[in-house]
C-alpha cells in the first residue's frame, strides 16, 4: 500500500510540473489573442468616416494633381493627328499616363509611411507585452484602413481620366 500511494505521489508531481509550462503559455497567448482583438476593435472604431474621406481625398488628390502635371509639362509638339484618342495630342497622352502612375505612387508611399499615434490611457496598466503586440497590430489595421481609403480614391481618378479619355 505504501508503495502504491508514493507511485501515485509521484505521478501527481509530475503532471504538475510537466502541465506548468503548458499554463503559462496559454495565459501568454490568452494575452496575446486579447490584445490583438482589441487593438482591431479600437483600430476600426478610430478610423472613422472622417478619416476614409480624408484619405480618399489624398489618394485622389495627389493623383489628379500629378496627372494634370504630367499633361501640362509633358512634351510641346503636338501632331496633327492623334493615334490615341482623336482631338489629345499622343504627348499629353503619355504625360497623363506617366501623371497617373507617379501620383498612385506618391498616395500609396504616403499613406503607409504615415504613423498613427495610439491614445495611452489604453495601455497604462498593461504588460509590455500586451502593449507591443496592441501597438503593432493596431498601427497595422490603421495602415490598412489608409492604404485600401487611398487605393479607393486614386482608383476613382484613374477611372475617371480613362471615362474622359475614351469619351472625348
Amino acid at each position: 500500500m505504501k508503495v502504491r500511494t508514493f507511485q501515485i505521489f509521484v505521478f501527481f508531481i509530475a503532471v504538475l510540473i510537466f502541465s506548468m509550462p503548458f499554463t503559462t503559455l496559454a495565459q501568454q497567448n490568452k494575452e496575446k489573442v486579447d490584445a490583438e482583438i482589441e487593438a482591431k476593435r479600437d483600430a476600426g472604431t478610430d478610423f472613422n468616416i472622417g478619416n476614409n474621406i480624408l484619405w480618399f481625398s489624398a489618394g485622389f488628390g495627389l493623383t489628379a494633381t500629378c496627372a494634370i502635371a504630367g499633361c501640362l509639362i509633358g512634351p510641346s509638339e503636338t501632331s496633327a493627328y492623334s493615334s490615341v484618342a482623336p482631338g489629345i495630342p499622343d504627348e499629353s497622352m503619355v504625360g497623363l499616363g506617366i501623371g497617373l502612375a507617379v501620383g498612385t505612387l506618391v498616395s500609396f508611399i504616403g499613406s503607409s509611411v504615415y504613423s498613427s499615434t495610439i491614445p495611452v490611457k489604453r495601455l497604462v496598466g498593461k504588460s509590455t507585452e500586451y502593449v507591443n503586440i496592441y501597438t503593432d497590430t493596431y498601427r497595422s489595421e490603421i495602415r490598412k484602413h489608409r492604404i485600401t481609403s487611398t487605393g479607393i480614391g486614386a482608383g476613382c481618378c484613374i477611372g475617371i481620366s480613362l471615362i474622359g479619355v475614351i469619351t472625348d
